[in-house]
């Protein structure tokens, strides 16, 4: 594990485990819910304050690559997901270090196509970035492959929830998960999960995307007061009923598919999202 200090900021992070955020603290008080221990994320990698979602975010269900071909993968975390693959390769595998200073960590994550797995060649980079009152994290990913290679990638923070606890962004637009009867639709924002002016979440589970995302979403925690800044084009609110979390997710593109843009051999793809106090 490693600690990046700043001040009263501090945080942990575990290349062994999905290059994972294990915590992150400012005077001793937690921003993202912290895992309770290392043996925690080990055991689930849902346990972390937050993990990377590379080459691609949400779980996929026979997609076509951009060449129309339909790719099977198996599910990259039975637990979560036992039919699909979720969340791309990143989150599930073990990152390396390669630079570090008391502020600053640069994992790096290589992929290898294989069966049952993504079956495009990339390396993937996560830089952490620890300063008095804030954590940024930029997450690169490269085509290491001779073809081109649909790619996508998003970033999983857990926020701590309350019953008051209040969100703010703008969004353009509403995407509703699949369901018996339909695929994932996009639509108007509905008023009831429209947050530009603020607003508590329901009481309802919640796992859907925002397209058109502003770029920054506010957290609002009693007297505590956080932002989440991002330059995707989307926004992902997962809150499951009765849990004392809730995630607000920066990433590329909406569900369901291998990614939001095509590269082509040595091109990159990067996100950027910052999370202040």
């Amino acid at each position: 594990m490693i600690v990046l200090k700043r001040g009263k900021s501090e945080a942990a992070i575990a290349p062994e485990y999905g290059g994972a955020v294990v915590y992150w603290r400012f005077d001793g008080v937690n921003i993202l819910r912290p895992a309770q221990h290392l043996n925690a994320i080990k055991a689930d990698l849902r346990n972390a304050a937050c993990y990377p979602c590379v080459p691609y975010f949400g779980r996929l269900q026979n997609v076509a690559n951009g060449s129309g071909d339909i790719i099977k993968q198996d599910p990259t975390f039975p637990d979560a997901d036992p039919m699909n693959a979720l969340h791309g390769e990143g989150w599930v595998n073990a990152w390396r270090l390669v630079g570090q200073d008391e502020c600053l960590a640069i994992l790096e994550f290589e992929h290898t196509p294989s069966p049952g797995r993504f079956p495009y060649a990339y390396k993937a980079r996560q830089r952490f970035t620890i300063c008095e009152h804030s954590l940024s994290i930029e997450l690169t990913i490269e085509n290491y492959s001779s073809v081109p290679m649909p790619a996508g990638a998003g970033l999983h923070p857990f926020f701590e929830r309350e019953e008051s606890t209040t969100v703010r962004f703008n969004a353009d637009r509403f995407w509703s998960p699949p369901g018996e009867d339909h695929l994932g639709t996009i639509g108007p924002v509905p008023d009831y999960l429209d947050y530009s002016g603020g607003g508590t979440l329901p009481e309802i589970g919640l796992d859907h995307s925002y397209a058109g995302f502003g770029g920054r979403a506010e957290i609002i925690n009693g007297a505590s007061r956080q932002t989440m800044s991002s330059d995707t084009p989307h926004l992902h609110l997962y809150a499951p009923p009765g849990a004392g979390f809730f995630c607000l997710e920066p990433v590329t593109h909406l569900p369901g598919v291998f990614g939001g843009v095509t590269l082509a051999p040595g091109d990159t793809l990067n996100i950027k999202m910052k999370i202040g106090t």
